[in-house]
């Protein structure tokens, strides 16, 4: 039996997706990707997300904006 097959697999999310979970609108998830921003793989011409990438992601911004602010003070 093929290992592979048998192993789960991450879910890969959608623009529509992500976009409810991040409780923005798609634009916004489109112009995240345009600028590079938002970690995305691109599937057969379609942006795909895993959710625990965009987690990690939501994270990093919330420490980097923590450490910004706390340099202003």
């Amino acid at each position: 039996m093929d290992m592979n097959l048998t192993m789960e697999r991450p879910k890969l999310s959608t623009v529509q997706e992500v976009a409810t979970y991040l409780a923005v609108n798609k634009r916004t998830v489109y112009r995240l990707l345009k600028d590079r921003r938002l970690p995305a793989y691109r599937v057969g011409g379609q942006w795909r997300f895993k959710l625990e990438v965009i987690e990690d992601w939501m994270r990093r911004q919330g420490d980097l904006k923590h450490r910004k602010a706390l340099a202003n003070v």
